[in-house]
């Protein structure tokens, strides 16, 4: 017989002869293809083209390359489509760079690489002879030590020097041979090569060249050199100062000029205009920045050259003028074209902005900014111009109207905006006798955004312009179009009135308020698209199809043969079963919140048939339905079959869904072991409410109400009164009866009542609840809050549950110590109580409970930690050494007071510290060895010394703050009050100091220091002969090895923040024993 070895060999060697198979009939199926039956070399391209990487992306266009082998061959013999490495990924690179063999490359290089990236790019660039583009960082002097070699192909240069401000200075023979450098982009970088053969220059240095440097001579001297450049860009590279004087005939013509966009100063733009003259076809941008609006002036010899360029192809002008916070905006724009809709936006023949600085609180006069436009219309010959758009302030009056464009006969067309809308109105509606001598005869109009109307009479305006037209249209002059956009007052009834007025009338786009429209809009056309059979084709696909299908199923089958050998596979069911259901168990156990499940075990019956078929067979692993998917928790009710049921979920009144399922699923209780429900009051009634049957199985009761506001009582035959195995019960927001369920209640080990705003037990009512209480003999954990009703504590019977472990009560005070007075607590269970104090008075209360429950602990408490604030007290003991962070560790005893946040009656401080002040009176009857006291400013050294130094068996305390400073002052002072034989604190053996400054001076700046002082009390008790055996310095200022070593002279043990005194590096533990 076969060994297993033999048998897996067979069914392998049988699979991977399936799977070639397989894969030859889909290779042949993607023959096929149209796409398939290209030429290698038109595939190659189109591969090229759809897939060709951006420089810096992720490389997810490679999946294209893992359709089919043919698509990876053709990749692989197209270099081309591997010629920009990816140094973002370094193995990623290198494999990229040896699949463009012969390629020229494309190296763009990450401003952040990593180590081994930079080092793939130096490799990379070790023959730039394959180098067509360079766009690299200076981050090493070591990556541009490597462009001294000759660069036949480049044609594109990038550097970026990321280390501003140092000025970076490429050396002579950089790139010693480059005649084909087409691009040239350098972002803070100043460089030496030739650059006869630029179609592109972008210069960005960051910080601007002084007057004086010399560089900037010689670049204006190779700008005349560049008589190919296309394209010019320059960026806070002009300098500042006055213009350099030079000869208008020394100026140099750049043909090839198409595009010039230069930022920077208005001297540094007159210098470079007076050494280049530009082509009048080319578009020009100047951004530069003025400190005032009187500079404007300064850039008018510019402007004026520029509109000397462009006045043969001057059509239409658009000037803006605005404020923006903290400087205001200058923008003239002139086109050689009709004036766009988005002028703002649209690339233009000249753009001039201007930047006006200025302080924030004194901000430039609108009649400077005003002035500035008048002059720059001033200089511009608008002999030809067609159109205009005006966004001016309130400077710019009917009169400027009237003496800038009224004389122009080609003006067709005027776009105002804002306050510049009421006067042009006022200039349009001027009479002036005769018909011909109105001012803009022949005019189209558009008024945008008449803030004007807005603020003023809204009214008058449009008014005054429909008497004008209609003046005009009986004259025989009517305006010819006239748009309105963004007008506020504007209706439909003056809609209808302008349109009858002009031959006419635009309205502004679909998406704006004010849109009244009068042409349908036009269909877009439909495109039908034929395919013609191939049946042929079809006809192989199909035969294919038939053959792929049978072989997978083949292969399927192998499959299943093999996994039937497999040891895991040859477990009994009921053993994989069991394994199964541990996984989904232990899957189940770690959810997110009280009821949310993780559901990801369910990937393990998608495994194989064999695990499905088990898990389908095992009715425990779906025993806890998934209620926050419908269709999933009723498919799991099915496969549960009579297996007990979890229930766990969250369900709100507006999903009726899950409320159908869970209804299905709570119909039969005698199957349901847990319930565990966060929902509303209306769900509550209509389904959890209607419980009556008995719950043999029922184990665990959670039911989570979402509102505090909701009175919820349980029905009184709710579970029919018969739950026998029920161990644990949570109710928040809801209370049951408790007359009715004392015997089903009577198993519990668990117990948690959050009562709420409106679910107190009634003071009627609280007899039937201890009643119940004392039938659960076998309860441990009680955890009540805000259960008893509000006002006076009541007494009431005494009831004793012998195996209660833990105690939490959250209530008001009255409440607390009406619970602690009626509950006869075991000395081992561990107390935890939160009294909300109302009423003046009630820590008087809780003064009287706190020595009965001392009794309780006494014998099993090794330290304390006291914190007490203005509006908060609180204590916890443990039954071990003092913690490190006792605020966060689980306590043996824990009791706080605190303010209620809504308190009607205003609560003084005086009420926490007089309570703190009575309960450290009480510290002696409990001899706790070790004390974590955090206590107010209000504590004196004489307090320390009055409640801490007559403690005969404390051996630990740990102070921060100001009760370190207090602690120090009160260990100080019984050196010189105190006779030897009976000096504070006899007892102590360890101090934690912490969150301190060592150096402060003591007694209102007193000298000596806290530290001094420190040292002096520890030298003295070392002479008394009760030294202290070890001190803890914890994170405090001024604490320098000089005061370590001279603790080290006076204690046994000195630790500071992870320093010890024998040298170890390793915190001394805190003894509390002798």
């Amino acid at each position: 017989m076969p060994t297993l070895k033999e048998q897996l060999e067979v069914v392998d060697e049988e699979i991977e002869k399936t799977r070639k198979h397989l894969l030859g009939l889909q290779s042949y199926h993607n023959s096929l293809l149209p796409i398939c039956r290209l030429p290698d070399e038109v595939l190659a391209l189109i591969l090229k083209f759809c897939v060709t990487p951006t420089p810096g992306s992720q490389p997810a266009w490679i999946r294209v390359t893992h359709i089919c082998r043919h698509w990876r061959r053709a990749a692989l013999e197209c270099p081309s489509m591997w010629d920009t490495p990816d140094f973002d990924h370094p193995r990623w690179a290198r494999e990229m760079l040896s699949r463009a063999k012969a390629a020229p490359l494309r190296i763009h290089a990450a401003v952040n690489a990593t180590r081994k990236g930079q080092q793939e790019v130096l490799q990379a660039l070790q023959d730039m002879t394959r180098v067509s583009e360079l766009h690299i960082p200076h981050r090493s002097q070591q990556m541009f030590s490597a462009l001294i070699q000759p660069a036949p192909i480049l044609h594109s240069l990038k550097l970026v020097n990321y280390q501003r401000p140092t000025k970076l200075e490429l050396p002579e023979n950089f790139l010693a041979v480059a005649p084909l450098v087409f691009e040239h982009y350098i972002y803070n970088v100043t460089t030496a090569l030739r650059l006869e053969g630029l179609r592109l220059l972008h210069l960005n240095t960051g910080d601007r060249i002084p007057r004086t440097d010399s560089n900037f001579g010689g670049f204006l001297r190779a700008l005349q050199s560049m008589q190919v450049l296309e394209a010019l860009e320059l960026f806070d590279f002009l300098p500042y100062g006055e213009p350099i004087t030079h000869n208008a005939n020394a100026s140099t013509t750049l043909h090839k000029l198409r595009n010039v966009m230069v930022q920077g100063a208005p001297s540094g733009c007159v210098d470079l205009l007076n050494t280049i003259t530009i082509p009048s076809s080319a578009s020009v941008t100047i951004v530069t920045v003025v400190h005032r609006g009187s500079e404007l002036i300064e850039v008018l010899p510019v402007l004026s050259r520029f509109a000397g360029i462009a006045e043969d192809q001057m059509n239409s002008v658009y000037l803006d003028l605005k404020q923006i916070r903290p400087h205001s905006e200058f923008v003239l724009k002139i086109f050689d074209r009709d004036l766009p809709d988005e002028p703002s936006y649209a690339p233009s023949r000249f753009m001039l902005r201007l930047r006006v600085l200025e302080p924030i609180f004194n901000h430039v006069p609108d009649n400077e900014l005003n002035d500035a436009a008048k002059q720059v219309l001033a200089v511009l010959p608008l002999s030809r111009l067609q159109a205009v758009h005006f966004a001016l302030r309130n400077g710019f009056s009917a009169e400027d109207f009237v003496q800038r464009l009224e004389s122009l006969a080609q003006l067709h067309t005027i776009h105002v905006a804002g306050p510049c809308a009421v006067a042009f109105v006022e200039a349009l509606c001027r009479h002036q006798g005769t018909s011909s001598q109105r001012p803009f005869s022949p005019l189209k109009a558009r008024f945008d955004r008449p803030s004007a109307f807005v603020e003023g009479d809204t009214g008058v305006a449009f008014d005054r312009l429909l008497c004008e037209l209609r003046q005009r249209s009986e004259r025989g002059i009517a305006i010819h179009s006239i748009g309105i956009e963004h007008a506020a007052n504007f209706d439909s009834d003056r809609y209808s009135r302008y349109a009858f007025l002009t031959s006419n009338m635009d309205e502004a786009p679909a998406r704006q308020e004010n849109y009244y429209s009068l042409e349908p809009k036009e269909k877009e056309p439909v495109y039908e698209v034929n395919i013609d059979s191939m049946a042929n084709i079809e006809e192989q696909f199909r035969l294919l199809d038939e053959k792929i299908a049978q072989t997978k199923e083949n292969l399927r089958s192998l499959h299943f043969q093999r996994n039937a050998l497999i040891p895991i596979c040859r477990l009994p069911s009921e053993i994989l079963g069991l394994i199964l259901t541990f996984c989904a168990s232990d899957e189940r156990l770690r959810r997110y919140g009280t009821t949310r499940l993780r559901m990801s075990w369910l990937w393990l019956t998608h495994v194989c048939q064999h695990w499905r078929a088990i898990a389908l067979g095992c009715p425990a692993m779906w025993d806890t339905p998934d209620f926050s998917k419908p269709s999933l928790a009723r498919e799991m009710l099915v496969r549960a079959k009579l297996a007990p049921l979890y229930i766990r979920a969250t369900v709100r009144s507006d999903r009726v869904d899950r409320q159908e399922v869970l209804r299905d699923a709570l119909r039969d209780m005698t199957r349901v072991a847990a319930i565990e429900i966060d929902t509303s009051l209306p769900l509550i009634l209509d389904v959890l409410s209607r419980i009556i049957q008995p719950a043999p199985v029922l184990e665990k009761l959670c039911i989570y109400n979402e509102r505090s506001t909701d009175r919820v009582i349980l029905p009184d035959d709710f579970l029919a009164g018969n739950a026998p195995r029920l161990r644990e019960v949570s109710l928040r927001y809801c209370m049951l009866h408790w007359g009715h369920m004392s015997k089903t209640l009577s198993g519990l080990r668990s117990l948690y009542l959050h009562g709420g705003e409106s679910n107190r037990i009634p003071q009627s009512d609280l007899k039937a609840f201890l009643q119940a209480m004392q039938t659960m003999q076998l309860l441990q954990t009680l955890n009540i809050i805000n259960v008893f009703p509000d006002g006076d504590s009541i007494v009431l019977d005494t009831i004793t549950l012998s195996k209660l472990e833990r105690v939490r009560v959250v209530d008001s005070i009255n409440g607390c110590i009406s619970l602690l007075n009626c509950i006869a607590s075991p000395l081992a269970a561990s107390i935890d109580i939160e009294g909300i104090v109302s009423q003046p008075g009630d820590c008087k209360k809780a003064l009287a409970v706190l020595p009965r429950l001392f009794s309780i602990v006494q014998s099993r408490t090794q330290s304390c930690y006291i914190c007490a604030t203005d509006d908060q007290f609180e204590i916890k003991m443990f039954d071990q050494d003092l913690p490190r962070r006792p605020l966060f560790e689980n306590s043996l005893f824990r009791f706080e007071l605190s303010k209620r946040a809504t308190n009607p009656v205003p609560l003084s401080g005086s009420e926490f510290y007089d309570f703190t002040k009575r309960f450290l009176e009480l510290l002696p009857s409990l001899r706790v060895p070790a004390i974590y006291p955090i206590l107010g400013s209000e504590f004196s050294a004489e307090d320390f010394s009055r409640y801490f130094g007559s403690l005969t068996e404390l051996h630990t305390i740990a102070v921060q703050g100001s009760c370190a400073y207090a602690f120090i002052q009160a260990f100080h002072s019984s050196t010189s009050i105190h006779p030897p034989g009976d000096i504070p604190f006899s007892s102590l053996r360890n101090i934690v100091l912490k969150n301190m400054d060592y150096a402060r001076c003591l007694d209102a700046g007193a000298w000596p220091a806290a530290g001094v002082r420190f040292v002096h009390a520890l030298r003295h008790r070392l002479a008394q002969g009760k030294a202290i055996h070890c001190v803890n310095i914890r994170t405090c200022i001024n604490f320098n090895i000089e005061q370590f070593d001279e603790l080290k002279d006076v204690v046994r043990g000195v630790y500071r923040d992870g320093q010890s005194s024998n040298g170890d590096g390793k915190e001394l533990e805190i003894d509390s024993s002798d």
